[in-house]
């Protein structure tokens, strides 16, 4: 224990890793198919698999954060199209 305090400060701390995401958070195995599915693919296709079109569980949070972006879309959309006729 003496030793540690005898370490200057920035050797007392330990060495911070290159990414804050770990491997196993940044892919998602689809139980039906097997494939392995790359986190932000999945959530760009709203939770289903882009290989077999299983439709993965949702939490109320994430279920009202897709249903509030499609709201968004679709106001885009018409917008869009108001100002194009």
């Amino acid at each position: 224990m003496k030793e540690w305090y005898n370490k200057k400060p920035e050797e007392r701390l330990p060495e911070k890793p290159l990414s804050k995401k770990k491997p196993h958070q940044l892919w998602t195995k689809c139980p039906a198919c097997q494939s392995m599915i790359y986190n932000v693919d999945l959530e760009a296709n709203m939770y289903v698999c882009p290989e077999c079109d299983y439709h993965f569980r949702l939490d109320a949070k994430t279920r009202i954060k897709l249903l509030l972006m499609k709201k968004v879309l679709k106001r885009q959309k018409n917008l869009l199209r108001a100002v194009i006729h």
